[in-house]
């Protein structure tokens, strides 16, 4: 009698190692692309903080640029603000777009997006090359929960130093502004505080003075 053929296929032994073989590449991959994940979401996170950081220096040095007023009860036309924002002239620095020695106009503003907040910081002036009008547009990269705009200082010459959420004063600037963010999931920026005007204020000197001129 002939002998019985005999199925080919896979042994538990076979199957149980290819099983475990088929787990490890399964981990690896699993991992490679976990780690790619968390690469990419911090490579982003990173981007939009280095974004955020240049804008804070650049809206800090356009504030400490800010003129003095010209004259007598000139004040509101070099500065206003808001709980939303606030307008000023600055000068350009060195290098930028804008025609020298020519101010600028400078605008930061709060606006409602659904249950956020963006800022944006416009920026016109003339441009260096043509002197037709130049207009730079930069905003947060975040959207945030929360932003208060304050400033210290007194409105009138009589009274006393005090935090406000406007400044109409027509007569003297703001001792300090400041912008505090919180972003949507409730993160707390470090407030941005800034001395307007510093570098026009150091010029001169007086025993009131915040700092000596430099």
């Amino acid at each position: 009698m002939a002998g019985r053929g005999r199925k080919s296929g896979f042994s538990l032994l076979e199957l149980m190692i290819s099983l475990a073989v088929l787990s490890m590449v399964t981990v690896a991959l699993v991992s490679t692309i976990g780690v790619g994940q968390r690469v990419w979401e911090k490579s982003e996170t990173r981007g939009e903080e280095t974004a955020d950081a240049l804008l804070r220096v650049r809206l800090r040095d356009l504030l400490e640029r800010m003129p003095l007023p010209p004259g007598p009860n000139t004040a509101a036309a070099v500065f206003r603000g808001t709980d939303e924002g606030f307008d000023f002239l600055s000068e350009p620095a060195e290098g930028a777009d804008f025609w020298p020695g020519e101010m600028v106009q400078v605008s930061l503003t709060v606006i409602p997006d659904g249950s956020a907040f963006r800022v944006i910081v416009i920026k016109k002036g003339l441009a260096q090359e043509t002197r037709s009008e130049l207009r730079r547009r930069f905003e947060f990269p975040q959207n945030f929960g929360r932003v208060a705009v304050n400033y210290y200082g007194r409105q009138d010459i009589d009274d006393t130093p005090a935090w406000h959420d406007h400044w109409r004063s027509a007569t003297l600037l703001p001792d300090l502004v400041k912008v505090e963010m919180i972003d949507i999931g409730g993160f707390v920026y470090p407030p941005l505080t800034v001395r307007p005007a510093r570098f026009a204020r150091q010029r001169f000197m007086s025993l009131s003075s915040f700092e000596p001129p430099g």
